[in-house]
């Protein structure tokens, strides 16, 4: 089994930290493995199915709006 995206998020650096170490905790009590080399981790902002999520909340993915209009 594959899952492409797992996003984790936190209003705060250690609510972040805390909701990632139990994803950790449940993907290796499931035995799911990470590449490494696809991970990214604290970013402020995310794309993500068309939507741009960050600390002023959710808005459309301005890319994906020009690709619309145009």
């Amino acid at each position: 089994m594959y899952l492409d995206d797992v996003v984790v998020f936190g209003k705060n650096l250690n609510i972040h930290n805390e909701r990632l170490g139990e994803v950790f905790r449940r993907m290796r009590q499931h035995n799911l493995k990470l590449q490494p080399d696809k991970c990214e981790f604290l970013w402020r902002e995310v794309s993500y199915l068309s939507h741009v999520t960050g600390q002023t909340g959710v808005k459309p993915d301005e890319k994906r709006v020009k690709t619309v209009t145009d």
